[in-house]
């Protein structure tokens, strides 16, 4: 029960939140598939880069012409190679349930190409864990809490259909490894993903 809270917090946040910002009565929803250029990172140290599928059911709320708060929700891929620490290496394979709250600014909106920052925290709950085919499910941490942001390009098509083009990072904080005494993280640079949505009138 204790696991199940953070879960019941993260889609408050994501998704009851927005809706009592709700003001113009306008939604966007969708998906999103990317791709993670994922490392783990040790006392700011790097690992190999290794890439990784995303996946994710989007939602938009349009709260003003110059803001929204994006929700996604889905399947994220995290880890690295060959992390040394200590004089030892260390490389997993981490697969997660991602909770993302992305607030846009947009820099434009005179027309239907409008660049914009977004910027956020994400949670994300541990599916599955591996190093090589070691199951390391037991020994690494059930939730990984980040701040994601980076830059994007909204394309909209005509009055329903949204094209959305994403670039950025994610920076996690969390321990990923709960046996190690070692503060290894989670980091995304760059994170790649192209979306579609479509507008609910």
């Amino acid at each position: 029960m204790n696991f199940l809270r953070p879960k019941l917090v993260g889609i408050a946040i994501l998704f009851i939140v927005p809706l009592l910002s709700y003001a113009q009565k306008k939604i966007e929803i969708g998906g999103e598939l990317g791709i993670n250029v994922a490392q783990l990172e040790y006392h700011g140290t790097t690992s190999g880069s290794t890439s990784k599928i995303a996946a994710f059911f989007t939602s938009d709320f349009l709260i003003s012409d110059n803001f929204s708060l994006l929700g996604k929700i889905g399947y994220s891929s995290k880890g690295g190679n060959n992390l040394v620490y200590n004089n030892n290496s260390f490389s997993g394979n981490f697969n997660y349930l991602s909770f993302y709250a992305s607030p846009r600014l947009y820099l434009s909106t005179i027309n239907s190409v409008r660049p914009y920052f977004h910027l956020g925290p994400s949670m994300s709950f541990l599916l599955s864990a591996k190093q090589n085919d070691f199951d390391l499910k037991d020994e690494t941490e059930n939730m990984d809490f980040a701040l994601q942001g980076g830059f994007g390009v909204k394309f909209i098509q005509n009055e329903s259909f949204i094209i959305d083009l994403v670039a950025g990072f994610e920076q996690g904080f969390s321990k990923v490894i709960s046996v190690f005494q070692q503060q290894i993280h989670n980091r995304v640079a760059p994170y790649i993903g192209f979306g579609v949505r479509y507008r609910l009138q």
